[in-house]
């Protein structure tokens, strides 16, 4: 978890030609892309998973129920209430390593086979079409 250090600014690499961030729709008075800078506060050993800030937060008073990310977990920056962040490090605690290591090994596994159907659908689309087509 990370402290904003400073508030969101045009991302200065997405003008720089040739760099991998570079979005020519980026300008000065334009700017498309944002960043921040931060300062790490805590980091979760192990891990904090999704599943048990879920379950955390629908405990009644467990004061997770209003966390952003539950709303919009697209978000890549998120406010904390000093409360939620409380809460976040009481999960952390009550998380079991085997629960963990399982949806660990089930998101690796899913990983996995996406990346097989993503393959062999990529092979299925390539079938039939005419060499140089």
């Amino acid at each position: 978890m990370a402290r904003v250090t400073r508030i969101a600014y045009p991302d200065p690499t997405a003008a720089i030609s040739g760099h991998p961030s570079q979005n020519e729709k980026h300008t000065v008075a334009s700017p498309r892309w944002f960043c921040i800078d931060r300062q790490a506060v805590h980091a979760f050993d192990p891990p904090l998973l999704l599943f048990a800030i879920k379950a955390e937060a629908k405990k009644e008073g467990g004061g997770l129920a209003g966390l952003v990310l539950l709303k919009q977990p697209r978000l890549s920056v998120q406010p904390v209430t000093p409360e939620e962040f409380e809460c976040l490090i009481r999960a952390t605690k009550k998380q079991s390593p085997s629960e963990e290591t399982t949806v660990m090994k089930n998101n690796r596994a899913k990983d996995k086979r996406g990346a097989e159907d993503r393959s062999s659908s990529a092979t299925r689309s390539q079938k039939g079409k005419r060499p140089g087509a």
